[in-house]
């Protein structure tokens, strides 16, 4: 027997792992993506209020902040609660189906659910990070513009600006690094789930 006869035999002859995939199998994968879901959803709500009190109290303090700051403020407002809304209609959890289903049907839920999912984290530039970036722009200029109206140097707002601007970057390019993960690891467990 050559080489190359040899390796095909011992390939031939390893055990293979085969998953039995249960109804009970996939409903507990299921339950615990469910369960990562609410938690996710719950920390973004949070978030959400957190980033709406905040500016929203800035957009309505007279005499405090120019009005560039308080539109900028009232646009963050607008993107967070519409984040909120967006993320309860289209990333809660689909209920699960019966306890009594069959397998198949279980399977269904689950695909459908990580597809769900998946889909929503792909979309995140679009309904997650664009509707904040009108609302940014317009707060760190106006901020900007109040700082040298009050007799800052040029140099000391742009060397601020400059700064506030990277970090915003940062945790934006972040956000969506995440989310490309996020969306990669979905579609593995989807097209596990198709073989």
């Amino acid at each position: 027997m050559d080489r190359d006869e040899e390796l095909r035999a011992v390939w031939r002859e390893q055990k293979t792992e085969t998953t039995v995939m249960t109804s009970e199998n996939v409903m507990r994968q299921d339950a615990t993506l469910s369960r990562r879901i609410r938690a996710r959803n719950g920390l973004e709500y949070v978030a959400a209020a957190v980033v709406t009190l905040y500016f929203g109290a800035v957009a309505l303090r007279p005499g405090d902040a120019g009005a560039v700051v308080r539109v900028g403020a009232a646009l963050l407002v607008g993107a967070a609660v519409h984040v909120a809304f967006d993320l309860h209609r289209r990333g809660r959890a689909i209920p699960p189906p019966a306890v009594d289903a069959p397998t198949r049907t279980c399977i269904a839920h689950h695909r459908a659910q990580l597809t769900r999912q998946r889909d929503l984290l792909a979309a995140a530039p679009r309904w997650y990070v664009a509707p904040f970036a009108p609302g940014l722009v317009a707060f760190t200029l106006g901020v900007g513009a109040d700082l040298l109206r009050h007799g800052e140097t040029m140099r000391a707002v742009a060397s601020l600006l400059g700064t506030v601007d990277a970090i915003i970057a940062t945790v934006l390019v972040f956000v969506l690094v995440v989310n490309r993960y996020a969306t990669r690891r979905l579609t593995r467990k989807i097209d596990a789930l198709d073989e």
